[in-house]
Order: structure tokens, then C-alpha cells, then sequence
């Protein structure tokens, strides 16, 4: 059940753009476009979210280590 769930969430990232682009056709051009542009401006702030949830998932990891 857990890989299924695994699995199901890790195809959600490249899966969503390929369902919409066969479900809406050419409506979804519009709305892939406007998200690809979103993402451009807002890279930096996304890139950080990014690093932190490592970072904090690896002190996470440290701290447990050294606790046990």
C-alpha cells in the first residue's frame, strides 16, 4: 500500500502537465504557459523551499542519529 501510495504521488509532478495537455487540448497551452511563466519569476523563492525541506529533513536525520 505504501509503494502504491509512493508511486501515485511521484507521478503527480510530471503526470498533471501530460493529463492536462491530452484532457484540454488547446486550452491547456494557455494554462501551461502561465504556469512555465510563474515558475521563471518565482524560481529562486521555489529553489529555496526546496533547500530548506533538505536541509531540514537532514538536521532531522542528524539529530535522531545522535539522540539513538
Amino acid at each position: 500500500m505504501a509503494l502504491a501510495v509512493y508511486v501515485v504521488l511521484g507521478a503527480l509532478g510530471p503526470g498533471t502537465p501530460v493529463v492536462l495537455y491530452f484532457a484540454l487540448r488547446e486550452r491547456s497551452k494557455r494554462i501551461l504557459d502561465d504556469l512555465k511563466l510563474w515558475m521563471e519569476q518565482h524560481n529562486t523563492a521555489i529553489m529555496a523551499v526546496i533547500c530548506l525541506l533538505f536541509a531540514a529533513k537532514l538536521v532531522g536525520n542528524a539529530i535522531s542519529d545522535l539522540t539513538s
